[in-house]
């Protein structure tokens, strides 16, 4: 981006986040995590959130690639297999 101020050009530099929202396959990861014993307080935590936030996470379906990217990891799958077709 390029401002004219006083005769003077200046640059301004700025970064953009991009946020990618994934669908994921809810009764995958739920089946996964009944399979390794976890309860969903124990994910919740695995993942650094409260139970009422892993609660509405699963209720919603969707996610960012950062946390479908956790839950992954948690349940030692790979992300894509993890989202719906």
């Amino acid at each position: 981006m390029i401002i004219f101020y006083q005769e003077k050009i200046l640059t301004l530099n700025f970064t953009c986040f991009i946020i990618v929202t994934m669908k994921m396959n809810i009764d995958k990861i739920e089946r996964e995590r009944k399979r390794q014993g976890l309860t969903k307080t124990e994910m919740a935590l695995k993942m650094g959130m409260s139970r009422q936030a892993y609660w509405d996470f699963i209720n919603n379906g969707s996610t960012r690639l950062s946390t479908l990217t956790k839950i992954a990891e948690i349940l030692e799958f790979d992300p894509k297999d993890l989202l719906t077709d």
